[in-house]
């Protein structure tokens, strides 16, 4: 997406300066869902993240579904603008888009038993991010 370094999966996703901003976001907002400090390495994106890494394993699950949906919109961004001669967007406007992603996913999963515990205060707190205040 940049344009200035080779392509790989591991630039792409995790290393870009493009989108090095939009994880230090996103680690603030498992953060913020989560009450406890998260940093995401490479690994942890690439891989997703154990669940005995959190106090309780639904935490795991959210971070999860947060980076997946992330990683996801990333990647239709890069195909969009190699293949659809798109513009690229702003770290801010990715941001958004991958906040509006969770957002719309989260609406599917509003009756899963294994989701209701979480469901409330993910909403809130997606509901509360400012998208152009990136952190």
């Amino acid at each position: 997406v940049c344009k200035s370094e080779d392509e790989n999966l591991c630039h792409l996703i995790c290393e870009c300066s493009k989108i090095l901003p939009i994880w230090t976001s996103i680690e603030q907002l498992l953060s913020d869902v989560c009450n406890e400090d998260v940093i995401l390495s490479t690994r942890d994106i690439i891989f997703g993240l154990r669940q005995d890494r959190f106090f309780s394993p639904i935490y795991s699950d959210v971070s999860n579904f947060i980076v997946l949906t992330a990683k996801w919109e990333i990647w239709k961004h890069r195909n969009n603008v190699k293949m659809e001669k798109a513009q690229i967007l702003k770290s801010s406007d990715l941001f958004k888009r991958i906040v509006d992603a969770c957002k719309l996913h989260i609406n599917l999963l509003m009756y899963s038993k294994k989701w209701e515990k979480i469901n409330l205060a993910l909403r809130i707190t997606l509901n509360n991010v400012n998208s152009t205040e990136m952190v």
